[in-house]
């Protein structure tokens, strides 16, 4: 009952139907009477004014029955908690009014509970009982309560401070304060990088690849774009497959007997090829039709301007895309071996392995005469042609500037006689003179032979 009224005015009456002692409900009222500066703040006050009190108002004092099982003190408030201590205090008869006849020490332990409870319910949590102010609440007309007026109807506690008490020492452990985080200050998404336009056409100077997958290079000392390939079988299928062209049957083919004219084609040279190989087996003219063809379609496709056109290199251009200095000699005949002992690959000879490819030892397959002199030691995986670009590139990054086919020229070799340039050496010569960056090979446009294709460069006469 107390427990259930701390936080407002309790009758009396409740207390004494609650079985609560008489003596404690008069100890109580008598303290209520007192101002709050008055009343006794500690246990040994307390005692004192018990004792003070006459003995028939504390000799009625017997144990109450047992207190029902309270909630832990950790999960109720302050106030509750003080009155639920109080509650589980073992009340205790009072001692006799005299001294025990044995002359032993009076029996406090009883009064120092009472006195306990007693302060506990004035100043415990925080709050004492006010007298005062239940009289205030009864004479205002809101009073509604339905007590008989001869009974003391409520208790009102009030929050008031704790008594002041001497600190025990007390060690505390803090906790380290955590060091101040950083502020973070949101920033503003970059703007969008504006994405460069789509180049459907080339450049000067800036690489290039056509819509047949054909790739240009610049090169140094020319303003035209080199093919970093030959032209490969895949590119002239397109070329026949778009116009029907037909180069003719007119290729010699290699056999145990030597050179002959067997009916081959660019389709059949007498070996095996793939669409990656280069063409062979195709003229000059063969040549010069495919990159017309390929300057039209390019036009069509708006992927090369009027002023755009693909060819064969010339003489000069080649001996650029090569690397070779300048050249003496006013004709391809006269500088034809002009700079011995320069190779694509440099100076050394026979060529290092993965040079290109060559008639090194593996070109013996049964399908040549007896007499088949190769480069001793040398091996590049490849009996006739290679796919292109299956060796190292030069600086410019173009690729079989020496070795697997004779690239045709645009030029003559000679200017009173109709030969065609060919640069480059081919999967059939072994010699050093050969294989010379400076060698030129004079042949006639319309010759076709399994060791001679061709590669493109792209011009235009506005660069």
């Amino acid at each position: 009952t107390i427990v259930g009224h701390l936080s407002k005015p309790p009758p009396l009456d409740d207390l004494r139907t609650a079985k609560v002692p008489e003596s404690f409900i008069a100890l109580l009222a008598h303290l209520l009477e007192k101002s709050p500066a008055d009343r006794p703040a500690a246990p040994a006050a307390l005692l004192e004014e018990i004792e003070r009190l006459p003995r028939a108002a504390v000799s009625s004092v017997s144990a109450p029955p047992p207190a029902p099982q309270s909630p832990p003190l950790s999960s109720v408030p302050l106030t509750t908690a003080a009155a639920v201590v109080a509650a589980q205090i073992p009340a205790q008869p009072f001692p006799p009014a005299s001294p025990p006849a044995t002359g032993k020490k009076e029996n406090r332990h009883p009064l120092l509970a009472l006195a306990l409870l007693v302060l506990l319910l004035l100043v415990g949590g925080g709050g004492i009982v006010s007298w005062q102010t239940w009289q205030r609440q009864k004479a205002s007309p809101q009073h509604t309560d339905s007590t008989p007026a001869a009974t003391p109807e409520a208790i009102v506690i009030h929050p008031t401070p704790a008594p002041t008490a001497t600190p025990l020492p007390v060690s505390i452990a803090l906790a380290p304060t955590p060091p101040p985080q950083p502020t973070i200050t949101p920033t503003l998404a970059p703007p969008p990088i504006p994405l460069p336009s789509i180049i459907r056409q080339p450049r000067p100077g800036q690489p290039w690849q056509n819509g047949l997958g054909m790739k240009f290079v610049p090169i140094a000392g020319s303003r035209v774009l080199f093919s970093i390939w030959e032209t490969r079988v895949r590119d002239f299928e397109a070329f026949v497959a778009a116009t029907g062209f037909d180069p003719g049957n007119g290729m010699v083919t290699l056999a145990v007997d030597g050179w002959k004219q067997r009916g081959g084609n660019w389709r059949n040279p007498g070996f095996s090829q793939t669409a990656l190989h280069p063409v062979v087996g195709v003229n000059w003219d063969n040549a010069n039709a495919f990159c017309a063809w390929l300057t039209q379609h390019e036009q069509a496709a708006d992927r090369l301007p009027a002023s755009g056109v693909y060819r064969l290199p010339t003489d000069l251009e080649w001996s650029a895309a090569v690397g070779l200095p300048q050249e003496l000699g006013s004709t391809p005949q006269q500088r034809s071996g002009g700079v011995p002992g320069v190779y694509p690959w440099g100076r050394q000879w026979p060529p290092p392995q993965g040079a290109g490819n060559f008639r090194g030892e593996e070109s013996r397959i049964g399908q040549e005469p007896a007499k088949w002199d190769m480069i001793p030691g040398y091996r590049d995986g490849f009996p006739r042609t290679a796919p292109v670009g299956s060796f190292a590139p030069n600086r410019f990054g173009i690729y079989d500037l020496s070795g697997n086919v004779w690239e045709w020229c645009a030029d003559r070799f000679r200017p009173d006689k109709s030969e065609r340039v060919l640069r480059g050496g081919s999967w059939r010569n072994n010699t050093p003179e050969s294989l010379l960056s400076s060698k030129r090979e004079d042949n006639p446009p319309d010759s076709q032979d399994p060791i001679v294709g061709f590669r493109c460069v792209l011009d235009d006469t506005t660069w």
